[in-house]
């Protein structure tokens, strides 16, 4: 068995799936299908951009380090895209107490 990639069932794992797996480009594509509030949006990019986790290319696009993105290709296992999930106002909250 494979290990998990890394912040896979996060949500720095959800924005990078919405990246690199779903094929969100800009911050309003990532937020769509992220379903994360702005404020939350950006704090986890932040926090990826200082882990050097994504990069912004061009003219606002998002891109998933290589190797992250590897892992997270690997892991898919034949998964293909998915829908815009919906994020309550209790899951909101909880970004506070998750990594």
């Amino acid at each position: 068995m494979t290990e998990e990639p890394t912040y896979w069932g996060s949500w720095k794992g959800r924005v990078v799936k919405a990246i690199a797996i779903d094929g969100a480009r800009t911050w309003n594509e990532i937020r769509n299908q992220t379903g994360l509030s702005p404020k939350s949006l950006n704090r986890i990019l932040a926090e990826m951009f200082n882990a050097e986790a994504i990069e912004k290319h061009g003219e606002g696009e998002y891109r998933v380090a290589y190797e992250l993105y590897k892992e997270f290709d690997e892991a898919k296992g034949g998964v293909t895209t998915s829908s815009p999930i919906e994020v309550n106002e209790a899951e909101q909250k909880s970004l506070g107490k998750l990594d």
